[in-house]
């Protein structure tokens, strides 16, 4: 069982992105994590996706989705595990999907995007790829958009 740390790490743009991001594009900050209140979940991260569409956020233009302020944390999805829970959906040791971004650990309230990975049969990447939204993506786009038969 993983330790409860009182400290994370994440990934914040530090400055648009013009061209190609490099690494000044990024800043690493420590955080504090609080106690946590009822109904959170705390994860640490096992893997986070570098996916295409958060690339279109790191800088200022137009995209389907707002831009990334400087500062903000780079969002994106996550493999976790729980490592403490006020949440009786989640138990610590649970492997979970999630939208933690490019953070060590992050802090659920147990809504929006966080799924228990039913089990361990596949590689736990698969989970922020091909069964994850990157493959959501494409499984509607060729159904739903293309009308693929």
């Amino acid at each position: 069982m993983t330790q409860r740390p009182s400290t994370s790490r994440r990934i914040v743009l530090a400055a648009q992105a013009v061209g190609i991001p490099t690494k000044d594009t990024f800043r690493v900050e420590d955080v504090a994590l609080p106690a946590l209140s009822d109904g959170q979940v705390l994860t640490r991260t096992l893997y986070c996706s570098v996916d295409p569409g958060t690339r279109s956020r790191l800088s200022s233009g137009a995209s389907y989705a707002p831009p990334l302020r400087i500062g903000d944390p780079i969002d994106g999805f996550a493999v976790g595990e729980v490592i403490e829970s006020a949440n009786s959906r989640f138990d610590v040791g649970d492997i979970v999907a999630t939208g933690a971004g490019w953070a060590e650990h992050a802090i659920f309230t147990g809504r929006g995007y966080i799924q228990k990975i039913p089990h361990k049969r596949l590689p736990l990447s698969y989970w922020i790829g091909v069964l994850g939204v990157p493959g959501m993506t494409a499984w509607f786009g060729l159904k739903r958009v293309a009308m693929l038969k």
